[in-house]
C-alpha cells in the first residue's frame, strides 16, 4: 500500500539511530560469537516490507534494535535488560512471530529517543522499567505488540520530564546554597578588610 512506500526518500537523510560506539557504552556484548551492534546498517526505511522476502531483513533489524535497548547480550536466547526489575529475555523468533512496519517504527523511535540525550542510562532504565510490566517470562520480545512498546515510550518520556525537572530543581537549590556560602564568606572578608583598614588608619 501507499504507507509502505511513504518513506521511500528517508534513505537520503541518513540514519538518526545511535552509532555502534555510543551503543557500546551502555550495552555489554558477552558473547562467544562475533557480534556487530550497529542498527543503522540494518535500518529498513524504504521498500515494500510486507513481502515475505523482507522477513529475514525485518528480523535482523528488530534484533539489532532490541539489543540496543539491553544491558548485556549473551546470545539470541539470553539478553538482559536492567530496570528496577531486571528482565532475562530472548529475542529469537517463535513460529507465530510477525514483525510489522509499525513495530519496527515504534521500537526504532524508542532507541532514537533514548540515545538522543547526553546520558542515555536514565531514559533507558525508565523504558525498561515499563517494559518489565509488558514482558511475559519465557516469551520472545519479538512477540510484544507495537502498542506495548508505544506505551513504554510514552511513559518513559513522561517520567523523564519529571526526573529532569527534579534534577533541575535540586541543581537550583544547590546553586542557591553555594551562592549563599560565597556571599557569607565575601561579607566576612569585607567586614574584616574594613576593620583592618580602620585599625590601620587609626594607627597613622
Amino acid at each position: 500500500g501507499d504507507s509502505e512506500y511513504s518513506n521511500d526518500c528517508n534513505w537520503l537523510k541518513g540514519s538518526e539511530l545511535p552509532s555502534s560506539e555510543i551503543l557500546l557504552k551502555q550495552v555489554h556484548l558477552i558473547s562467544t560469537e562475533r557480534v556487530n551492534l550497529d542498527p543503522s546498517n540494518f535500518e529498513l526505511s524504504w521498500g515494500d516490507l510486507s513481502q515475505e522476502t523482507a522477513d529475514p531483513f525485518k528480523r535482523a533489524y528488530a534484533q539489532q534494535l532490541l539489543v540496543s535497548l539491553s544491558s548485556n547480550y549473551y546470545d539470541l536466547d539470553k539478553v538482559q535488560y536492567k530496570g528496577v526489575k531486571h528482565i532475562d529475555a530472548k529475542i529469537s523468533p517463535e513460529p507465530n512471530t510477525q514483525i510489522s512496519k509499525a513495530w519496527l517504527d515504534t521500537v526504532s523511535e524508542s532507541v532514537k529517543w533514548i540515545y538522543s540525550v547526553v546520558d542515555p542510562s536514565v531514559p533507558l532504565q525508565l523504558f525498561v522499567d515499563r517494559l518489565s510490566l509488558e514482558y511475559k517470562k519465557g516469551s520472545s520480545l519479538l512477540n510484544i505488540e507495537s502498542s506495548s512498546f508505544s506505551n513504554c515510550l510514552e511513559q518513559a518520556r513522561n517520567n523523564y520530564k519529571f526526573v529532569i525537572a527534579k534534577r533541575s530543581d535540586d541543581y537550583r537549590k544547590e546553586l542557591k546554597e553555594i551562592y549563599s556560602d560565597i556571599k557569607t564568606v565575601t561579607d566576612k572578608y569585607m567586614a574584616k578588610s574594613a576593620a583592618l583598614t580602620s585599625e590601620f588608619l587609626k594607627s597613622l
